[in-house]
């Protein structure tokens, strides 16, 4: 944790360096995703109701989805990004040199503090919703919030892993993060509105519902969980450390399949 928090005292210094290109770039990030925020609420108010969820209920899920999507990004989305020339150019050396664990040493070098702006706006989101459905924070239910986004966190984290693995075969894995997109569009929506075949998929597959739909319905409470029993709404951080770890178990066999292409 040390090294980690020297790489970002670091990295935080360089960035202070161009205040003003941060600060730009972080109210860039911010209008896009409340263009996004505003875009979906005014789409899900013309609605009074979406097989028992109303238009705060729908928020919910998406300043869940999004506070847990920005800080697997802020640890993982350069890597996502990076890994792939990195393999190709032969650059990948250097990471297998460093006298730590690649992956902890990628995410030290790799982090991107561009979403911390997007925090902002998923942090709104809550809040409206919580206070639109007069939801009622204890240090119970704040505790709960908390664990429900670190295991988002996780699940989210292993998700991106899923996009990079791919690199030590393929090199290129753009189809991969489309197919991302494509999910998380879906669950930005009550689960219960899609194909059976689709929740089963996003449950027991990659369970994209547990970042959002399950852990929502600790606060909000209808009693709509795909018949599954009550105690799973809970489960989302003990989900997302077994997802993350097996993608980790599979990320490291993975390693032994790179060739360097480098001089």
């Amino acid at each position: 944790m040390g090294v980690y928090l020297s790489f970002l005292k670091i990295h935080l210094k360089s960035m202070i360096e161009y205040r003003g290109a941060f600060i730009s770039h972080c109210i860039a990030k911010i209008m896009g995703w409340g263009a996004d925020f505003l875009m979906l609420f005014v789409m899900i108010s013309q609605v009074s109701d979406l097989d028992g969820w109303g238009p705060y209920e729908m928020l919910l899920l998406f300043g869940l989805q999004l506070f847990s999507y920005s800080m697997a990004g802020f640890f993982f989305y350069n890597i996502k990004e990076n890994i792939p020339r990195y393999i190709q150019l032969g650059e990948f050396d250097q990471v297998l040199t460093k006298p730590t664990n690649p992956l902890f040493f990628l995410m030290c070098r790799e982090f991107n503090t561009g979403y911390f702006s997007n925090l902002v706006v998923a942090g709104a989101a809550i809040v409206i919703a919580f206070v639109q459905l007069q939801v009622r924070i204890s240090i119970i239910s704040f505790i709960w919030l908390v664990l429900a986004i670190l295991g988002g966190t996780l699940i989210f984290s292993g998700i991106m892993m899923i996009q990079i693995i791919p690199s030590f075969w393929t090199i290129r894995t753009d189809a991969i993060g489309t197919v991302d997109w494509v999910f998380q569009t879906i669950t930005r929506y009550p689960l219960t509105i899609f194909s059976k075949v689709l929740q089963v998929a996003l449950t027991f597959v990659i369970p994209y519902a547990f970042i959002n739909f399950y852990p929502a319905q600790i606060f909000i409470s209808n009693g709509n969980l795909l018949e599954m029993p009550s105690f799973v709404k809970y489960m989302t951080l003990p989900v997302g450390a077994i997802f993350f770890c097996v993608m980790y178990l599979i990320w490291k066999q993975a390693l032994k399949h790179y060739g360097s292409s480098g001089s």
